[in-house]
């Protein structure tokens, strides 16, 4: 294959189940027409060196590196804002994703073990958040996809299966790549709101969707890279955004992710979003809560059958 090919990442067949097709069905596990789907996202970064992407929501006012206030707002999160959010998602009885760097399990291993052994599901991120995949090559982006899958895979003993990378950024050498380290599912791509099969060569990748247009982030949701809000406001849009997509799967069921990071919505203030969006779940008879492994694994059971011979897309 030739190394100087478009990497844009368009060039693989898809089997999903085309729009239309969705009217009126409950596609999602347990019969559900929604499937919230909550992720943390513990990052980190290898300090004392300047990386492709710095720190969200941090500045620099002409330090040559990230200073030591830069890593020890990283640092809040895993000594204070993990056990935060921790504690009101054992509250409610909710297990999510940790999109997590080789980098966090290095700097930050007990935390990440306590999580992963409460039954929260590891998800590979990268070697570190400094570098999304697309900035490396093939031979980068293979190392840092070897080097998480090892330091992942040694906090439980169990490898990974999903992979979303630093800003959920993806090109065709990545998706490539996970495909051959055995991954089963991806959450990168963004061009649609249910899954669907990606035929990558002989491997078949899973994809939950992401949404990075109006994403559901902490990040952009009560920081300065958006549009700052109080703890009401904040409460408020996560409530109204929830029941919009509810209202849209009463006649076309889809997804609906929040993303948050532990310097962020550690916070006692931010905290009290992750809060109202359970409660507000939890009222309704048809959302369906859950890890984005958990909703692959039943995607890859109850949908990967019916693929037609030959692929195409899968009409119900």
């Amino acid at each position: 294959m030739s190394e100087n090919r478009n990497t844009s990442g368009f060039m693989y067949p898809s089997s999903r189940i085309p729009y239309r097709n969705r009217e009126g069905k409950a596609l999602l596990p347990g019969g559900a027409k929604l499937a919230c789907l909550i992720y943390i996202a513990p990052e980190q970064w290898q300090w004392g060196i300047n990386e492709k992407m710095d720190v969200p929501a941090m500045w620099r006012h002409g330090e040559e590196y990230q200073s030591w206030s830069t890593r020890t707002a990283i640092q809040y999160g895993f000594n204070v804002g993990l056990h935060r959010i921790h504690d009101v998602l054992k509250k409610n009885d909710v297990k999510v994703t940790l999109w997590t760097n080789g980098t966090t399990v290095e700097q930050n291993f007990d935390v990440i073990k306590e999580l992963a052994d409460y039954g929260h599901e590891l998800g590979g991120h990268s070697y570190s958040e400094g570098h999304p995949m697309p900035t490396g090559d093939r031979a980068a982006q293979q190392e840092s996809i070897k080097r998480s899958l090892d330091l992942l895979t040694s906090v439980t003993g169990k490898r990974p299966l999903g992979w979303l990378g630093p800003g959920a950024k993806a090109d065709q050498n990545t998706i490539e790549l996970i495909a051959e380290q055995g991954f089963t599912y991806n959450g990168d791509l963004q061009d649609d709101e249910l899954p669907y099969f990606l035929h990558v060569g002989d491997k078949t990748l899973t994809v939950v969707p992401y949404r990075f247009v109006g994403n559901l982030n902490d990040l952009l949701l009560t920081t300065t890279l958006g549009a700052p809000r109080s703890v009401g406001e904040l409460v408020s849009y996560l409530v109204e955004a929830f029941d919009a997509y509810h209202d849209a799967a009463q006649t076309h069921p889809l997804i609906f992710n929040y993303g948050m990071h532990p310097l962020i919505s550690g916070r006692p203030d931010n905290v009290k979003g992750l809060e109202a969006l359970i409660e507000r779940a939890r009222s309704y008879d048809d959302v369906w809560i859950g890890t984005y492994g958990e909703l692959a694994d039943f995607w890859q059971k109850e949908y990967g059958p019916r693929i037609p011979e030959g692929g195409g897309d899968i009409i119900l």
